[in-house]
């Protein structure tokens, strides 16, 4: 069985008692939840570590520390019973390059070596990306999962940021994963 599937078992069995991800089967987890959260991964791979921010189950940290094993991969989710299912699935998977961080974003001291910035369903684009200049250095990616709807590339570069590229989704024709770049310190 791969990691990923041992992965959608632990969502499913712990899903039932800490409402990680609603009620889907595991076609949609697989679908919806993990091939979105890689579609950044297919536009350009993590620089340096990885800071998912408000990562609920792990998505999208799990499936991009599973795809990329060498890249440090950072786990950050204040709520207690999302931060105890990370740590039971980064033990159970046995992922020793990710880290779990039971705080909230404005209190984690970034770990070093961070180039590279993700988050799912956290914040409006603009607050997103003034997160994450605020975390990223010169150069650092940012990985976004947005909608035909959410896509501003004003918004992108009035935030300092560039395009690096992004990729559609084959399941929605509407949901795409973003790759930019910061632009300055």
């Amino acid at each position: 069985m791969s990691s990923l599937d041992q992965y959608i078992d632990l969502l499913l069995s712990h899903n039932r008692t800490t409402n990680l991800i609603g009620p889907l089967s595991r076609e949609a987890i697989r679908s919806d939840l993990i091939e979105d959260s890689l579609l950044p991964s297919g536009v350009a791979a993590p620089e340096g570590a990885l800071l998912d921010l408000g990562s609920g189950g792990g998505l999208p940290g799990i499936p991009l520390a599973i795809r990329f094993p060498d890249t440090a991969v950072h786990l950050v989710e204040p709520r207690r019973k999302r931060h105890q299912f990370l740590s039971i699935a980064v033990r159970q998977l046995g992922l020793d390059n990710v880290t779990v961080h039971g705080c909230r974003v404005e209190s984690l001291e970034v770990p070093p070596g961070v180039g590279t910035v993700a988050a799912k369903a956290f914040r409006p684009l603009p607050a997103l990306l003034e997160t994450y200049a605020a975390l990223l250095p010169a150069g650092g990616l940012g990985y976004l999962y947005v909608s035909d709807d959410t896509w501003d590339l004003d918004v992108i570069a009035s935030a300092g940021f560039s395009v690096v590229g992004r990729q559609q989704s084959p399941q929605r024709a509407t949901r795409w994963g973003a790759v930019v770049r910061k632009d300055t310190a």
